[in-house]
């Protein structure tokens, strides 16, 4: 059984070791939110622990993903992510539906890990494991990266008009890549 997950692209390309992380849980952000999770986030500050909480959100089905992503989503460039429930209880993330949507919608799942610089779980999904909507096609998320990513060997010639018609014919493949994956690479190389 699959569930699904909006990534705004900016973040999504933020990643930095190949796996989808959790965000660290700030209640401050979410009051009306996660009550059960601000529950357990005052918890552990009143023993003093040093632990925090690490979330993320997944819909149930395509189709209320597709409409968060044109309604909530719409003014950012994103992606649908598409994962495997059963991934998440086997790596050890917690979970519940998520108090923010009704219930049957929204998967809530967590873990209490030490707080790290990054402001993400250590623990998280490879992405060899995920699919990423792209085109209308599912593609595993490992070969999206990899396809945007991708520069081929440079062999320059000291002859201006080589070079010149090397950069022209690189600029027209990089135009024909789909928008989203257009602006996703200017976003990674800047």
């Amino acid at each position: 059984m699959y569930i699904y997950h909006v990534s705004i692209d900016k973040r999504l390309h933020k990643i930095q070791n190949n796996k989808f992380c959790a965000l660290e849980y700030h209640p401050i952000k979410e009051q009306e939110m996660h009550k059960k999770l601000h529950k357990l986030y005052d918890s552990l500050r009143a023993k003093k622990s040093s632990d925090s909480i690490f979330r993320f959100c997944f819909y149930d089905t395509y189709a209320i993903a597709i409409k968060a992503l044109n309604t909530d989503f719409m003014n950012w460039d994103c992606h649908i992510l598409r994962f495997k429930k059963n991934d998440f209880t086997n790596k050890g993330f917690n979970w519940q539906w998520d108090e923010g949507f009704n219930v049957g919608d929204a998967h809530l799942y967590w873990v209490k890990e030490s707080p790290n610089n990054h402001g993400y779980s250590e623990l998280g999904i490879d992405f060899s494991q995920i699919d990423i909507m792209v085109s209308n096609q599912w593609i595993s998320l490992a070969s999206y990266f990899t396809s945007i990513t991708v520069i081929p060997p440079v062999k320059i010639s000291n002859n201006p008009n080589i070079k010149k018609n090397y950069f022209a014919k690189m600029a027209n493949k990089l135009l024909k890549r789909t928008k989203n994956s257009w602006f996703s690479l200017l976003r990674r190389l800047f």
